[in-house]
C-alpha cells in the first residue's frame, strides 16, 4: 500500500535560534507498539525492534528504509526483515507450517517481505498453476552468522508420476543489526537449472529425453531436471545438432566450468 503525506514547509532563512527540529516519523503497526522516531531528512536504512500488544508473541524487528527518487520525492518504505525473492518461471505461495495458513502470493521475479504476524513462522513454499503436489520447506532459524547462506534442492510430486519439480531454496541472513534469535533474513527460491542463449539465432536444448526450445539471447528457467545427478545436454538448430553430448555434473555448474559443444 502507498500513501503520500507531506511534512510543513521549512525556512529557507533562519538564525541559529530558529533552527528547526529533523523531520521524523513515528510509525505503529497494526498490533505491535509504536517504534522510536525514524530521521527522513537523510537517506539510509533504519532498524528499529517492536513488541506486540497480545502477550506470548515475541519481539521482532521492523525495517525503514528512505530514498530519494529522480525527482527528487522521497519515499520512506516500510517492511518487515524476511524478504522472499522468487526466481521462478511461476507464481509461488507461502504458507506456515503451524496452521498451514496462506501468507501471500510472490510473482515471477518478485520480492515480497513477510508479513509481521507471521515472521517468527517456518514456511512451506509451493508453486502455483504447475500441478505440484507438495510444499518445500524454509527454515530460516538455523542461518544465524550474518552473510551466511544455506541452500538445498528440493524435490515435489506432481500429478504427472514421470515427472517432478525441482526448484532451489537458499536463505542468507543479511547484515541486520546482531540479534541472533530476530529474524533478518532473505529467502530466494529458484529453478534449478537456467540456460541462456547467446546465439543469434533460436535453438533447442535436449535434456533426458525432454526438449527445450529457447529463442535467441532469452534464457529458459528449467524445474524439471534433477541437477543432483550427472545429465547430457544436446544443443540442436534447424540445420545442425551436436556430434556428441555435454555431460553435466553438479560440482562442475559450482565451478563454472566451460564446455565447448561441435555441431555438425
Amino acid at each position: 500500500m502507498e500513501l503520500t503525506f507531506e511534512f510543513p514547509p521549512r525556512l529557507l532563512l533562519y538564525t541559529n535560534m530558529e533552527r528547526e527540529s529533523p523531520r521524523q516519523l513515528i510509525i505503529r503497526v497494526n498490533g505491535w507498539d509504536e517504534i522510536s522516531p525514524v530521521n527522513v531528512d537523510s537517506c539510509g536504512t533504519y532498524f528499529r525492534l517492536v513488541k506486540a500488544v497480545k502477550k506470548g508473541i515475541p519481539m521482532t524487528r521492523v525495517v525503514v528504509q528512505v530514498t530519494v527518487e529522480k525527482d527528487g520525492k522521497k519515499v520512506v518504505t516500510v517492511r518487515s526483515s524476511i524478504d522472499v525473492r522468487n526466481m521462478l518461471p511461476h507464481q509461488l505461495c507461502i504458507y506456515t507450517t503451524e496452521a498451514m495458513t496462506e501468507v501471500m502470493i510472490v510473482e515471477p521475479s518478485q520480492t515480497k517481505s513477510i508479513p509481521l504476524p507471521f515472521v517468527h513462522s517456518r514456511f512451506l513454499v509451493c508453486p502455483l498453476n504447475c500441478k505440484v503436489q507438495e510444499k518445500a520447506e524454509v527454515i530460516w532459524s538455523n542461518v544465524r552468522a550474518v552473510g551466511k547462506k544455506y541452500c538445498s534442492v528440493e524435490k515435489l510430486r506432481t500429478s504427472d508420476k514421470m515427472r517432478n519439480y525441482w526448484l532451489c531454496t537458499s536463505v542468507r541472513r543479511e547484515h541486520y543489526p546482531d540479534h541472533e534469535t530476530i529474524p533478518g533474513h532473505t529467502v530466494f527460491v529458484a529453478a534449478p537449472l537456467n540456460i541462456q542463449n547467446l546465439l543469434p539465432i533460436d535453438v533447442e536444448i535436449h535434456i533426458l529425453g525432454q526438449a527445450f526450445p529457447i529463442s535467441a539471447g532469452r534464457t529458459l528457467m528449467i524445474t524439471t531436471v534433477d541437477i543432483t545427478k550427472p545429465f547430457a545436454v544436446g544443443v540442436a538448430t534447424e540445420r545442425m545438432k551436436t556430434i556428441q553430448e555435454c555431460i553435466v555434473s553438479k560440482s562442475h555448474i559450482g565451478e563454472g566450468q566451460l564446455v565447448s559443444l561441435r555441431l555438425d
